[in-house]
């Protein structure tokens, strides 16, 4: 339900418990983020200052519309099992639920339908039962009783009405996050059922659906101003307004919190507010338009009392508010010195962070002090001036005027034409963080409540500081394990051994914020250690090659453990001169070990004298970088070497290959002086064709040695086999027609040799035995496709078919039998003769093996087939 603003309610001012009270919510918000906690702490403080007997808090619960007891103070076990849930349906509760505060004097005077309970009977005389708000919204109840007659006045039910309200944004904070989760059933039941009316309506402004607001808050049912529309009832003062927001919504202008006046069914004006968008349309034309209204009566009003009564306890919500909005220090430091200083009316202030291990403040933010006044305070220790002495002590420093009452400690202020002081801690958890300062030209006087005020920023600066911090600390936390992933990520792993090096290096030293890094290699065989990678400002160490039992590397060796060097050790144990010279601050050395080897070392330094130490988690952060860094090291080392070695074994199988084609072309070149001293006959007729095939094999290594291809193109292999066959064997009628149609497709030396040799004997077959009828010219067509994964070859000529009514694997011929041999045993195909067109026709098909044993696995059967 829509209730008003609960930092805008007015009374008269604050008094001292007030303040206090706020105080003390604050602080339990700062020591914990358990609501239930924080719940029992503001029932320990309003019990408290408020001087009554007991007291509760009660949650809304939406689940079963009813108020749960969420904790209590001061309550039998009998009374609280009374109370623990409250329904709506009696006049209190239902007040209480839409925003009232109730006031009960004497409990023997009210009935159950006054109040669901029997509180007299339990011992209450009196009572004051308030709404618990957050953000326009009744979250719950806040009750406190008294065993005796108590009248609570105004002033009581407003600081009550703070405490709950302080309650209350301590609730809707904690939920935040779960409400943005919330799905889109989640989100339509909220519109459904939220205290503001939200309706969809056509261009004109008539609704056409609304939800169950709707009728509560204009006082009209959807169905009565579906055909006039709302515009009429808005006050004449306003139609202007609304009107322009209207066409420029049309025009694709939103509507923000627009603020009319509407005269309701029942005669009362209230005062609403409206915001306003597209919903819908249709091609480029809006065609529905959705409106959000609330109405703002009751908060408008309580919002201009609380705004005149409560200076001081906005200027906390609004430091609250900066808290809660940034994480960012600078930020939160510079909105907390300006709210300060403006509700405090002082001329300057400043803000000091702690350094508990120096016990030092540093100046980390001011506002309005003179320039030369900065640079006496920038540095304070423990004890020094007033912000030193509160930050020892603990305790808040106030002087009105100086130059009257000179404060306990020296004041570096008052030189500088300051009188006034108030200085605050800033703690978070109990936790010294710093202290906050504001100083004034003219003398003040601090109230209690401006102190409280003072107080409570310093409280609520402790919080946003500590939670920034964690933030930080968090944000180098992902960093750092960014940086292991990158370095175990497979990216890593694939990087050439030269660029790993560098990025090892660069993420090194960005982890620890290292102003220099270095990596050495360990060589265990020679007992050397050589840097091989360094950072810009460490090139110089490149190459530099020592004993490994010197240098920083020799004092991590024996233990193969890392360690941290101050600068003192550097000078002694550093064996360059380089890194001497450096004016090193600290340094860290952790080894690297892969497959429990140590091959190398990883060094970090820091330089000048403000920089900071390395710290033992630095060693243990690097000690974890350089275990997955030694790995990946390793791994591109192994790569490296390994293509150095594939490097030589090409360079082996090219010397082999180029060797074979000689000792092949030295058979052939042999064969052939035999054939030519031979005389004419059969002997030089074997000779020849032992020739053509040795030939044909040599062309196959020839072009495995060329550039070492892993396979052979057939569309080379074949032109090359036919053109030496057509050049060197003599036609029976002139020079025959050979037609060569091969496409450019690849085979290994396991299919290339077996098919170069069958291509040798059909076309050897064509051109020596081919005889056309008539005395026409032999024409012979060699063709060889991939179809499908399988290789076709013909081979075809017109030189005379074979006798009628014998098949080709009669033949007794030796070529033959290893046309055959081959065909079927190493290409494992089908192998077709037949007469055609007046020749013979040879088609081979067979599968192209992707991956299959070689030629030696192959050939030595086709080769005992012949022998045979």
């Amino acid at each position: 339900m829509k209730l008003p603003d609960p930092t805008t309610s007015a009374s008269k001012p604050l008094r001292d418990p007030r303040l206090t009270a706020i105080n003390f919510v604050a602080d339990a918000i700062n020591r914990t983020l358990n609501l239930k906690e924080i719940a029992d702490n503001a029932l320990d403080a309003i019990l408290s200052v408020m001087k009554v007997d007991a007291g509760s808090v009660h949650i809304w619960q939406d689940t079963d519309k009813a108020l749960h007891m969420f904790a209590w103070r001061g309550l039998d076990e009998s009374f609280v099992r009374q109370v623990m849930v409250l329904r709506k349906g009696t006049e209190v509760i239902d007040a209480v639920l839409n925003g009232e505060a109730r006031i009960i004097e004497d409990f023997t005077a009210v009935n159950r339908q006054v109040l669901p309970v029997d509180a007299a009977r339990a011992g209450f005389y009196s009572a004051v039962l308030v709404p618990i708000r957050a953000h326009g919204f009744v979250v719950g109840l806040l009750g406190l009783g008294t065993y005796t007659l108590r009248k609570f006045d105004e002033s009581d039910i407003d600081l009550i009405e703070v405490v709950s309200n302080q309650i209350g944004n301590a609730l809707v904070h904690a939920q935040l996050q779960a409400d943005l989760r919330a799905s889109e059933e989640q989100y339509r039941a909220l519109v459904e059922n939220s205290d503001d009316a939200i309706y969809i309506a056509d261009t004109s402004g008539r609704p056409r659906f609304a939800n169950s607001a709707f009728p509560r808050i204009f006082g009209y049912a959807l169905y009565e101003v579906a055909r006039t529309g709302l515009l009429e009832y808005v006050h004449p003062e306003d139609v202007d307004t609304v009107r322009r927001a209207l066409s420029g919504l049309l025009g694709g202008e939103s509507i923000h919190n627009l603020d009319y006046r509407f005269h309701r069914k029942d005669g009362l004006w209230i005062d609403l507010q409206c915001s306003g968008s597209v919903f819908s349309r249709e091609g480029e034309h809006v065609s529905e338009l959705q409106f959000i209204v609330r109405d703002v009566t009751q908060a408008r009003q309580r919002q201009q009392q609380l705004l005149r009564r409560n200076r001081q306890l906005a200027a906390l919500t609004a430091l609250a508010g900066v808290a809660n909005s940034s994480l960012n220090i600078d930020e939160i430091a510079r909105n907390t010195l300006a709210v300060a200083l403006e509700s405090a009316g002082m001329n300057g202030g400043a803000i000091y962070l702690a350094d508990l291990k120096v016990q030092r403040l540093r100046l980390y933010m001011q506002n309005g002090l003179p320039e030369k006044f900065v640079e006496e305070v920038g540095v304070l220790k423990w004890g020094e001036g007033i912000p030193g002495y509160v930050a020892a002590s603990g305790q808040a420093v106030v002087v009105g005027d100086m130059t009257v009452h000179p404060p306990a400690v020296p004041s570096m202020a008052a030189p500088h034409g300051f009188r006034a002081v108030i200085v605050v801690p800033v703690k978070a958890k109990g936790e010294l963080l710093g202290t906050l300062a504001l100083v004034n030209r003219q003398p003040m006087e601090f109230t209690p409540e401006v102190v409280e005020m003072i107080t409570a920023m310093g409280n609520q600066l402790g919080i946003a500081v500590a939670n920034a911090r964690l933030y930080e600390t968090q944000l180098r936390e992902n960093e750092k394990l960014t940086a292991l992933v990158d370095i175990s990520s497979g990216s890593a792993q694939q990087l050439e051994l030269e660029p790993l090096l560098q990025r090892i290096l660069g993420r090194a030293a960005a982890l620890l914020e290292a102003g220099a890094a270095y990596i050495s290699h360990y060589d265990a065989t020679e007992e050397q250690v050589e840097i091989v990678a360094a950072s810009a400002n460490f090139t110089r160490l490149i190459g530099m090659r020592y004993p490994s039992t010197l240098g920083l590397f020799g004092q991590i060796r024996p233990q193969r453990q890392g360690r941290i060097f101050t600068r003192q050790e550097v000078v002694e144990h550093g064996y360059s001169p380089v890194l001497r010279a450096t004016g090193v601050r600290s340094a860290l050395v952790v080894p690297l070990i892969s497959r429990n080897e140590l091959i190398g070392a990883l060094s970090l330094t820091r330089h000048g004298l403000n920089a900071a130490e390395f710290t033992p988690a630095n060693l243990e952060l690097m000690e974890a970088f350089a275990s997955r860094a030694a790995v990946a090291i390793d791994n591109a080392q192994l790569l490296k070497d390994l293509g150095r070695k594939n490097h030589l074994l090409q360079l082996l199988i090219e010397e082999a290959h180029h060797r074979i084609k000689n000792n092949l072309q030295m058979i052939s070149g042999l064969l052939q002086l035999e054939a030519d001293t031979a005389q004419v006959g059969s002997t030089t007729e074997f000779l020849r064709t032992a020739i053509t095939r040795i030939q044909a094999i040599a062309q196959v290594h020839n072009l495995l040695s060329e550039e070492m291809p892993e396979k052979v193109d057939v569309h080379t292999l074949i032109t090359t086999i036919v053109h030496t066959l057509v050049s060197s064997t003599p036609g029976t009628n002139g020079m025959p027609e050979v037609t060569v149609d091969v496409e450019h497709l690849w085979l290994g030396a396991d299919q290339a040799v077996p098919l170069a040799l069958i291509v040798n004997e059909l076309v050897s077959n064509s051109l020596l035995h081919g005889q056309p009828r008539g005395g026409h010219t032999l024409r012979s067509r060699i063709q060889c496709r991939q179809q499908e994964g399988h290789v076709q070859l013909v081979v075809a000529d017109n030189g005379g078919g074979l006798d009628d009514g014998k098949d080709w694997r009669e033949f007794e011929g030796q070529g033959m039998n290893i046309v055959a041999q081959l065909a079927q045993v190493n290409l494992r195909g089908d192998l077709q003769i037949h007469s055609r067109d007046g020749g013979v026709r040879a088609e081979l098909r067979f599968e192209v093996v992707l991956h299959g044993p070689g030629p030696a696995e192959r050939m030595p059967s086709a080769l005992a087939t012949r022998r045979a």
